[in-house]
């Protein structure tokens, strides 16, 4: 690793300005360190991690480290089953993204199932209207989602815990409309006015 020196900061006269010289600290820590002459243009890479002596070797490490990403990143292969899916790109109101915009099977069904509950389904519940019935196909519909998108145990690193993260989450909003199945939709609602699928 490199960093501003020792000289550089008793040059700007900042040694007893500063809370810790960065050159001390790091060896401190166990870095190893490496340094040119006092405002020489310095840069040391290791992977993704990208460190310059000073200010005049901002740019060369930001080219190094745009170098590096570069070499590292590339493009995520669609997996084959996808076909011409459309990727998902983002999650819908139940949490849970809607099945036919991931590698779903048979993506035609997939879509119009998604529209169906993404719209007049969890319009109902929303509304309290027809909520007992509503409540049970959705609380299905998230476990189903989150089967095929959040699939956490076939994951690796942070993919891993994201999608964990999202899944759980999902079975907590399962877990509410279970809820919803078994309570109804109370009595400030369309259900608990004309008393549809009451208690």
């Amino acid at each position: 690793m490199d960093g501003f020196t020792n000289g550089e900061e008793e040059e700007l006269g900042l040694t007893k300005v500063v809370p810790f010289l960065v050159e001390d600290e790091m060896l401190k820590l166990g870095a190893v360190v490496s340094k040119v002459a006092d405002w020489g243009i310095h840069v040391v890479s290791d992977g993704l991690l990208v460190t310059g002596q000073n200010p005049a070797s901002s740019g060369p490490a930001a080219k190094t480290l745009m170098a590096a990403v570069k070499q590292k990143v590339r493009p995520a292969a669609q997996p084959e089953s996808c076909g011409s899916n459309i990727r998902s790109r983002g999650e819908s109101p139940s949490g849970a993204p809607p099945a036919a915009l991931t590698c779903a099977p048979m993506p035609a069904l997939a879509a119009a199932v998604a529209i169906f509950m993404e719209l007049p389904v969890a319009f109902a519940v929303a509304a309290g209207a027809f909520t007992r019935p509503s409540a049970l196909p959705l609380a299905f519909y998230t476990l189903g989602t989150s089967l095929i998108e959040h699939h956490y145990w076939t994951m690796t690193g942070a993919d891993r815990l994201a999608s964990m993260e999202s899944f759980y989450k999902n079975l907590s909003i399962m877990g509410g409309f279970l809820l919803l199945y078994i309570t109804g939709a109370g009595k400030y609602s369309i259900d608990g006015l004309f008393s549809i699928a009451a208690p």
